[in-house]
């Protein structure tokens, strides 16, 4: 198994603080790895450095053998890394079907393209439509977004990434608002998209979702690596305990 994904010793500063503090980790192809830490130990912050909506003060970031860091966001999206976001950035008086739809053209170049595609508007939406379905949405497509329940946008936001043909996918809070049976059915489909040969990084709170779900974590502490291993391994850990877990009793 080989690492998709390689961030070595990135930096970011803001202004006297170190929100991204010399981090280091891989992303295994094939795989559901975790990034947690508590409120500001630096995990969106990561994600935005590797999305291109930071510019990292130091370090070097490799995504399937290229380096990305200071590439705009648009590029790296079309590299295949796309990402969903902690504050759900869906269009709100769009259905979910066209916010869906919206992610099908991040692979397409140009404004001209864009107007002249020569594929027809049917044959985007059926691909939504598939999209939807896999997602559990489908009997929601043609609600506004803005009338869905919240934790149900984040799996839209989810959806219209998937519409965009990822390598890697990046997850922020995915399960935010999500109530049981929404969050086992999210769990599902993260699994099934995995087995469909994407690679997920997924930034979380929920530990019981993290400690099921991934193959692999990484522990992030005031811009800090403190942690890395198994959800075993992570779950054990001294400094992860005192720093975000809380006592063993708990």
């Amino acid at each position: 198994m080989s690492a998709l994904l390689e961030v070595r010793d990135v930096r970011v500063h803001f202004g006297g603080v170190r929100a991204v503090d010399g981090v280091s980790f891989d992303v295994q192809e094939g795989t559901i790895a975790g990034l947690i830490g508590p409120n500001g130990s630096g995990k969106t912050s990561t994600f935005n450095l590797i999305t291109g909506f930071y510019t990292a003060s130091a370090g070097t970031i490799t995504f399937a053998g290229d380096a990305i860091l200071g590439r705009a966001p648009h590029e790296i999206a079309r590299r295949g890394i796309v990402r969903t976001f902690q504050n759900v950035a869906l269009q709100p008086d769009r259905t979910l079907l066209e916010n869906v739809m919206l992610g099908l053209y991040c692979n397409r170049s140009g404004l001209w393209r864009g107007l002249f595609d020569p594929r027809p508007a049917r044959q985007d939406e059926q691909r939504a439509l598939e999209i939807l379905e896999f997602c559990g949405l489908y009997e929601l497509r043609d609600a506004l977004s803005r009338n869905v329940p919240i934790g149900l946008r984040h799996t839209a936001e989810l959806a219209r990434a998937l519409a965009a043909r990822p390598k890697l996918l990046l997850l922020d809070e995915p399960w935010a608002g999500l109530n049981n049976a929404e969050s086992a059915a999210l769990i599902r489909t993260v699994r099934r998209i995995r087995d469909s040969k994407i690679t997920v990084l997924v930034v979380e709170h929920n530990m019981k979702v993290i400690m099921e779900i991934c193959d692999r974590i990484t522990v992030l502490d005031a811009g800090r690596k403190i942690a890395e291993g198994s959800p075993a391994e992570v779950r054990a850990n001294p400094a992860v305990i005192a720093s975000y877990l809380g006592t063993a009793g708990h």
